[in-house]
């Protein structure tokens, strides 16, 4: 792997530092895999069935054309291929407010692109290229990465209430501190598929075909939680790799508020304090979806099934001697 980076930092008057930067690398020889034995496609039928049939995928491996006799006993072979590249750029720029005057402000944007040839999933055990021919399959699948956030934004504060001279005010409103934390993010990518394997490989790796003029994105999420729309695809034809690209579709863009409220209280000559503490995750309750039904032969193709948690509020109380 290959970094850079650039970054201009100034300081404004006493207090505040703001900086632009630029970040890059680029990955080479990325490790993913290929089967190299794949089902081939014949057209047409012989004698009364078609040539190619899910139920006949071993007789149309290429080891099996090869050599009928030796071949029949080879199915998936996976190979590791070290030929895949990847490539990230990010624009990063934050604005900061060190400790003065009872706050302190830290918040930062990222506009970035990643792209890369694959997704690696952990293991070299599966194929993950849509067309298991090198170079082709490399070409077809090069696209977002399946983490590729295009937008981030995280904004932090801390604050601290400050020592009133009045003896009632002092005990009930100083030495507060407020820290709310929060965070907006685009959407991560979605890699559809068909959901059948008619390119008839057998590996299960088709992705449907684009239809042209219609939205991504269902118009309303309904009762449903429809967020796909089902008619922008449609499955691939026999013997064919489908025209959507991979990880082309995104999930809903993601807003979390977290907030926390503390205060610690001493007591027996300041020997022990009491620090009580609240906080807030998710305090404004919005769904951020996690999951989609990215299967475009399912009858709920497109509509979210999964979400990260709810709002969860926290009370604690810890000695401090």
């Amino acid at each position: 792997m290959a970094q850079w980076n650039a970054t201009y930092e100034r300081q404004i008057a006493r207090d505040w530092l703001v900086s632009v930067g630029y970040l890059g690398n680029k990955t080479t020889h990325l490790w993913l895999s290929d089967d190299v034995n794949p089902g081939v496609y014949i057209p047409g039928t012989c004698g009364t069935s078609a040539c190619s049939t899910t139920s006949n995928t071993q007789n149309r491996r290429v080891l099996t054309l090869e050599n009928a006799a030796q071949g029949a006993y080879y199915a998936q072979v996976i190979v590791t291929d070290d030929g895949a590249n990847s490539n990230y750029n990010g624009l990063l720029a934050s604005v900061q407010h060190r400790f003065s005057h009872n706050y302190t402000v830290l918040a930062n944007y990222t506009y970035s692109h990643c792209i890369s040839d694959g997704d690696f999933q952990g293991n070299v055990g599966n194929a993950q290229y849509e067309s298991q021919s090198i170079p082709s399959g490399r070409n077809l699948d090069r696209a977002n990465c399946d983490f590729d956030i295009r937008h981030l934004f995280n904004a932090s504060f801390v604050g601290t209430s400050p020592k009133f001279g009045d003896m009632w005010a002092r005990a009930l409103l100083s030495d507060w501190q407020f820290a709310p934390l929060i965070r907006a993010a685009g959407g991560l990518p979605v890699n559809v598929l068909t959901g059948k394997d008619n390119s008839f490989t057998g590996d299960n790796l088709d992705r449907p075909n684009v239809v042209s003029g219609v939205a991504q994105y269902a118009a309303s999420k309904g009762t449903t939680h429809q967020w796909l729309n089902a008619a922008s695809v449609t499955p691939n034809a026999a013997g064919t790799f489908g025209t959507l690209g991979r990880d082309a579709y995104r999930l809903p863009s993601t807003l979390t508020f977290d907030a926390s409220l503390s205060r610690t209280f001493p007591i027996v000559r300041e020997r022990f304090n009491i620090e009580a503490r609240a906080d807030a995750f998710n305090c404004i309750n919005h769904p951020n979806y996690s999951a989609v039904n990215g299967t475009a032969t399912s009858s709920s193709f497109g509509q979210l099934t999964a979400a990260a948690d709810p709002r969860i509020l926290q009370f604690s109380l810890k000695l401090h001697y």
